[in-house]
């Protein structure tokens, strides 16, 4: 699902590789693992989690919602 390709197990984590056609909805997918997880490329992806980072902060850092 989502792309995936491929996996390698390394040490202590696993490599997955996946091919998406639209980087907003498998960032969306990956956000849902919270720190589980470490995108390592492309760069594209890792704005696109920047982005969705920022608009949940944007939400949940309002002084009115820290209340």
């Amino acid at each position: 699902f989502f792309g995936f390709v491929s996996e390698e197990v390394l040490d202590d984590r696993v490599r997955m590789h996946f091919l998406a056609g639209h980087l907003p909805s498998l960032g969306r997918w990956l956000l849902s693992y919270a720190r589980g997880i470490e995108v390592e490329g492309p760069e594209e992806l890792k704005q696109v989690m920047r982005g969705l980072v920022e608009e949940l902060m944007s939400i949940y850092l309002k002084e009115d919602t820290l209340a």
